[in-house]
Order: C-alpha cells, then sequence, then structure tokens
C-alpha cells in the first residue's frame, strides 16, 4: 500500500478547485481509501491523503488481477460506466465505485439487487442509486458472450 498527498488551491480565476490531476491519479491506481482536509492559509486549498495500490497489467487492462477475456470485457464496461456516471454528476469515480468494487462485481457477477448488496461498500444507498444499471450491464455482458 502506498500514500500519495494532493493539495489543491483554490483559483480565484476558475472560482474553485482545479481537481484534474486527482481525478486523474485516482482513475490509475486502486484507491483504497481518502481523507480529505479544508484549510486556509492566505487562500483555501483542500488537501487529500489517498491510500491506495498499484494496479498491475492483465491483457492489456489496467486490473490489479488476471481476468480472462470475458471479463476483461465486463470490468472495462464497468469501469467505463463508472467513469461516464461521474464525470455527469461531477463526482471522483471512487464515490461510485471503487476498482475493487468493479472487480468484486466481475467476479462475482451478481444476480439480483440483495447479490449487490453484498460486495464490500456496496450497500443499500448505492444500490438505489446504481444497482439496476450495473445489474444490467452484468446481464448484457453474460448475453453478448454467451
Amino acid at each position: 500500500m502506498k500514500i500519495k498527498l494532493i493539495t489543491i488551491p483554490f483559483e480565484k480565476k476558475k472560482n474553485g478547485f482545479d481537481d484534474e490531476g486527482l481525478q486523474e491519479f485516482i482513475t490509475k491506481v486502486n484507491v483504497i481509501d481518502i481523507q480529505t482536509q479544508f484549510f486556509i492559509q492566505e487562500i483555501p486549498y483542500w488537501s487529500y491523503s489517498i491510500r491506495y495500490n498499484i494496479i498491475a497489467k492483465a491483457n492489456k487492462k489496467e486490473i490489479g488481477i488476471n481476468f480472462n477475456e470475458k471479463e476483461v470485457a465486463l470490468y472495462g464496461k464497468l469501469k467505463e460506466w463508472r467513469n461516464s456516471e461521474a464525470l455527469k454528476k461531477g463526482f471522483p469515480p471512487y464515490l461510485i465505485a471503487t476498482n475493487k468494487q468493479l472487480e468484486d462485481l466481475t467476479l462475482k457477477r451478481p444476480k439480483t439487487i440483495e447479490g449487490f448488496k453484498l460486495i464490500d461498500g456496496l450497500g443499500k444507498k448505492k444500490a438505489t442509486d446504481y444497482g439496476k444499471e450495473i445489474l444490467n450491464l452484468i446481464n448484457s455482458e453474460k448475453t453478448e458472450n454467451s
């Protein structure tokens, strides 16, 4: 496990915080935990302490374990959906699902919302917000590759 500290200053020109570098970093690693701290030192800052693991390459995809071809395809679809959903909502992708959760979904392929909620960190709220869409992706992948 590694730790990275990222501090983002408030930018008056943008009237906000430019978290582009943070977003890029967290999509390239397996995030374990993020802690945030807001502080002011002449200007406002957000500081992020990120605990993460490096993602090993498998089958030319950025995943942490060796998947077969069907699993690589499903993981890729889940990750693409997650990143797109995060962009639409203005969230960091890990708030929707971590890379580890996507790996677990790929391996366990839950068929029901109850099965979805058995994945560590995917409880009632995420099942309500994203469960049906994710289950549809998993089921469409089974149909396409059957």
